[in-house]
């Protein structure tokens, strides 16, 4: 994972667990989800996720995400200029409900 990594093994568990559905909704729509939760600059090998297709798909499934690590990688994922103007109101949505006062 390139984002924050899990203090403990059972969260990694609980994070690919998690993200799999997202993962198998991106494939289901043609985009590669492999590089999902890569955020490492490409200096060594670039990431290859399409954040642009990705967007209605990022945008459907927030929602439904309850784990914070797979909904902070999914709100990640929709900073990318195709999202801005779509994706404002499920972000304050999200933002408005975070549990975690550190995501407010």
């Amino acid at each position: 994972m390139g984002g924050r990594v899990p203090p403990c093994p059972q969260e990694h568990l609980d994070y690919e667990r998690d993200i799999a559905v997202v993962k198998e909704a991106l494939a289901a729509t043609g985009i590669d989800p492999a590089d999902i939760s890569r955020f490492v600059p490409g200096i060594v090998e670039p990431s290859h996720f399409d954040d642009e297709a990705a967007v209605p798909v990022m945008l459907l499934w927030l929602p439904r995400i309850s784990n914070q690590m797979v909904k902070e990688t999914t709100v990640r994922r929709l900073r990318t200029p195709a999202a801005k103007k779509i994706a404002a109101d499920v972000l304050l949505a999200e933002f408005g409900g975070a549990g975690d006062a550190g995501y407010k």
